[in-house]
């Protein structure tokens, strides 16, 4: 009975160190995976950023030229028919 015992305890033994093994090997993957997706976040925020300075020049000329057109029109309303801007 005692070689029973001591054999189904090393069996036993066994099962819970390969589990161990096994769950280190997952979390590794998973950290792996992790590192990947926050460098793919990182670049596409750095892009974001490009598109939000851009928007932002964009609108900036825009609003420059609504100005501009409010000034010539206001002008010719006026009469003054020679503009040079």
């Amino acid at each position: 009975m005692l070689p029973v015992l001591c054999s189904l305890t090393f069996s036993i033994f066994c099962i819970l160190i390969l589990r161990q093994m096994l769950t280190a090997r997952e979390n590794q993957y998973l950290l792996k995976s992790q590192a990947q997706a926050l460098s793919q976040l990182e670049e596409v925020h750095k892009q974001l950023e490009i598109q939000t300075q851009s928007m932002e020049m964009r609108r900036v000329m825009l609003e420059a030229g609504i100005q501009h057109l409010k000034y010539v029109q206001a002008s010719l309303a006026n009469g003054n028919f020679c503009l040079l801007n």
